[in-house]
Order: C-alpha cells, then sequence, then structure tokens
C-alpha cells in the first residue's frame, strides 16, 4: 500500500467537504427556523452514490445513514454541529477501527505464515523445523530434528517450532497460534489425504493455520468481544 486517505468525518467520501461547510454555515445560523431550504452544489458522482436513490433521502439505519448526503447535512445544520454528527453515525467510527485492528491481525497471521512457509524443511539432509501438532497442540518436528540455529522461531527448550503467544511481540493485545497439520496422516486436510509422489522421498504436503485473537472494540457502549482472524497455507518438502 503506497498511499492511504484518512477522512475526516466518518462518513461517505463525497460528503466530506459538503459536511465541512454544513458545520461552518451552522456557526452563522442563529436559529434553525431561519432555513427554508438548502443548495448542495457538489460533483455528479456524488449525487448519484449519495443522493441518488429513495433510501438516501429517507435512511431507516445508520449504515445507509452515514452514506447519504442529505442526512449528513441535515444533521450538522440542525443539530449541534460536530459533536451532534458523531453521535448520529458512531457506527462509522466504530467500523474505522474495528477495520484497523482486523487489519493488524491479518498482518500478525501473514508474518507467522511466511516464517512457516520459509522454514527449513527437507529429506537430505533430514531437517524438520516445519514440525506436525498432535491434536491442537503447537506443532514439534517430526521424524527429523531442527535446531535454533536455522530456525528463528524454534524453542529447543519445548522442542516447539511454532510455540504458542499469549502477546505477539511488537503487537500487544493479541495472541496468536500455530497448528500443523500432516495432510498425508489420519483424515487428511479439508478431508483429502495426500500420497508422496513415488520415487521422491518427500513427504506429503502440510496444512499450516495461524489464528490470531484480540478484543475488538464495539459500537460505542458496548461491550468488547474477542475477534479471529485465521490464515491457512499448504507447504511442501523441498
Amino acid at each position: 500500500m503506497l498511499e492511504c486517505i484518512i477522512k475526516r468525518f466518518p462518513l461517505g467520501l463525497y460528503s466530506q467537504t459538503v459536511v465541512d461547510a454544513a458545520l461552518q454555515v451552522h456557526s452563522q445560523v442563529p436559529s434553525i427556523d431561519e432555513i427554508h431550504e438548502v443548495h448542495v452544489a457538489t460533483l455528479q458522482t456524488a449525487v448519484k452514490i449519495m443522493a441518488g436513490d429513495a433510501e438516501k433521502w429517507h435512511p431507516t439505519n445508520r449504515e445507509t445513514a452515514d452514506h447519504s448526503m442529505p442526512y449528513v447535512v441535515a444533521a450538522a445544520l440542525i443539530a449541534i454541529g460536530f459533536v451532534a454528527l458523531l453521535r448520529v453515525v458512531p457506527l462509522a467510527a466504530g467500523g474505522l477501527q474495528q477495520g484497523n485492528q482486523q487489519s493488524t491481525a491479518t498482518q500478525v497471521a501473514q508474518q507467522r505464515l511466511e516464517q512457516a512457509h520459509a522454514a527449513v524443511w527437507t529429506a537430505v539432509p533430514a531437517t524438520d523445523c516445519v514440525g506436525v501438532s498432535a491434536g491442537n497442540a503447537a506443532p514439534v518436528p517430526s521424524g527429523a530434528a531442527c535446531t535454533a540455529a536455522i530456525s528463528e522461531t524454534y524453542d529447543a527448550g519445548t522442542n516447539v517450532t511454532f510455540p504458542d503467544e499469549s502477546s505477539v511481540a511488537g503487537f500487544p493485545g493479541y495472541a496468536r497460534t500455530t497448528r500443523i497439520t500432516d495432510c498425508g496422516a489420519g483424515a487428511g486436510c479439508s478431508g483429502i489425504v495426500y500420497a508422496p509422489v513415488p520415487g521422491t522421498g518427500t513427504g506429503a504436503p502440510r496444512l499450516i493455520t495461524v489464528t490470531v485473537t484480540y478484543e475488538g472494540s464495539g459500537s460505542p457502549g458496548a461491550t468488547s468481544r474477542t475477534r479471529t482472524v485465521r490464515l491457512e497455507w499448504l507447504v511442501a518438502q523441498r
């Protein structure tokens, strides 16, 4: 991502400058009784997206309201300015924070997947720094050894290739677990049992499942709850 735009208001993009203008006018109007009609000059695209259908003129939920130009302009003029505007669309601000948290959780999970993909797992010499999980346990080397010298995640004390983390370093509030399934054993992966290619000496692929949990924010006044991001990736022996 090379560019990012942060909106001033938790509203539809095309309403940003219009609402800013409405807030400026609000401070100059002694009484809302003096407002007879409002004329808004904007882009045709803005009219189509934020005022082009009936529900945008009579929104019945917050999701529609924060993308209704007539509604947000009226809120800015009739209510008490910026504070009122945040009150009528609190879910939009909450949604932005939830999106940021989910993006961070996805980044944390992706980081672990990349580490697992880069981990040494070879038939010759026999090395296994990927590992396999027994049930819901953290993965341990299977059929070969791993050393801390060739793995940044291996814990020699517990012989675990990817230890559970109650708090991920650099990402406070995020917990991460890694579970690895041998796709050639038991029920396989997603019900499919993989067989090694004859004559290659390599093992069946393994399914890496990374789960990241965090306390997600809710709408104002709501109780936060645990949220989860789960990513999966197949890796093959080299």
